[in-house]
């Protein structure tokens, strides 16, 4: 197959040695661990607290969210079954990590709130837990819970929710361009991306790549400019609405709605001096390398 320009080539191969630069992670979906789990009090009073808390800077609005070692590098938004005393079982979210946990032989232990430890069965302080990573649910990764969120209102730092696994590499083209810029954890264990200078004040497009092979693309754009999050739409490299697959095994080909025209993505306020149906063509680079892609399947 060949690409109608040179631009759109590159931004192709670049985005492809991109993928290939991404660590395999230590714990991956479809892994168990065993270990400890701990009940910690103080975590019962950040449900619903509204404050960011954790390593990955989440706002608890559940009792499902666990802590575990660093050992398994940033795991912000994995989501893992656990059971405890080989009884009852729930899927718990990563919010934070902890250096305590690192170096053991089953560095499977973890941290939770009282409210999760009573529902698994647990006695006393401590109780013995098995877990295994799995992909996150429905409730995750519903329409209804694609989000993306900046770190504050001068958009310093993005994240985003309702994907089914870890985010391991983000990308992004600014409107106008189709030079591809790579973005970089705000910390190693933050679930927050550094958004370059150049792009706090610009429309772009996002590529985003998680853990269990997953990609989607969404559009950020100029009007979602607070530190509330702002409703998204996750697309596969077609340009058609995603729908993640339920199991480890990448699943972004599914088609669960009509294919988009590049006039039915979000548009930037009214007024921007870049607001115009003209420079959207820049897009286009994007929609070309969507359809090759689309035929030279990635994974």
């Amino acid at each position: 197959m060949m690409f109608k320009s040179v631009a759109a080539a590159t931004l192709f191969a670049t985005m492809v040695s991109a993928t290939a630069l991404v660590d395999e992670p230590v714990l991956t979906c479809g892994t168990s661990k065993t270990g400890i789990a701990y009940k910690l009090a103080n975590l019962d009073d950040e449900v619903n607290s509204g404050r960011a808390v954790g390593t990955c800077e989440t706002t608890l609005d559940s009792d499902l969210f666990v802590i575990i070692s660093t050992d398994f590098g940033n795991k912000c938004g994995t989501c893992v079954q656990v059971t405890m005393n080989k009884g009852k079982s729930k899927i718990v979210e990563v919010f934070d990590h902890i250096d305590a946990y690192a170096g053991e032989e089953k560095n499977g232990h973890m941290s939770m709130t009282t409210s999760l430890f009573s529902y698994l069965g647990g006695t006393g302080y401590t109780n013995d837990v098995e877990w295994i990573e799995v992909p996150c649910p429905a409730g995750h990764t519903s329409p209804e819970s694609a989000t993306v969120q900046f770190s504050d209102d001068i958009r310093t730092a993005i994240r985003f929710s309702g994907v089914p696994a870890n985010i391991v590499n983000m990308d992004i083209i600014l409107e106008g361009s189709t030079d591809v810029i790579s973005l970089e954890r705000r910390s190693k264990f933050s679930d927050y991306w550094t958004v370059p200078i150049v792009a706090r004040k610009k429309n772009f497009i996002v590529s985003i790549y998680t853990e269990n092979g997953e990609r989607a693309y969404t559009i950020v754009t100029t009007d979602m400019d607070s530190k509330a999050p702002h409703k998204i739409i996750y697309y596969n490299e077609a340009i058609e609405k995603i729908s993640f697959s339920p199991t480890c095994e990448a699943n972004t080909t599914v088609i669960i709605d009509d294919i988009p025209d590049f006039e039915d993505f979000p548009k930037p306020k009214p007024g921007n001096p870049e607001d115009s149906s003209a420079s959207f063509a820049a897009m286009n680079g994007i929609a070309l390398v969507a359809t090759c892609v689309a035929s030279i399947s990635l994974f």
